[in-house]
């Protein structure tokens, strides 16, 4: 049982990993949003298509919504360590 705990901890944490660094390299000026002079800008200004800020905006509720829920997988996947790094006596 703990090799399987092991294992999604892994591919949780993977996944998490992996879809926040995706953003940061896809999306370097984020937020991106509706701007006056041009349809869409990111945070510094350069021009973005409208394709560019729906995928943005995909991206960001993806990730607002599986880091909470991934943040408490691990903790339920995890919590007999974290207690027993809790209990144990410091030196």
């Amino acid at each position: 049982m703990a090799k399987v705990r092991t294992g999604f901890t892994v591919v949780i944490m993977g996944y998490m990993i992996i879809l926040f660094t995706y953003g940061l390299v896809r999306y370097p000026d984020a937020p991106i949003h509706p701007c006056v002079t041009a349809g869409y800008c990111g945070k510094q200004g350069q021009p973005r298509t409208q394709r560019q800020y729906t995928e943005f905006l995909t991206w960001q509720s993806t990730l607002e919504w599986s880091w909470p829920f991934g943040m408490l997988v691990l903790y339920f996947l995890n919590r007999e360590k974290i207690r027993f790094c809790r209990s144990a006596p410091r030196q």
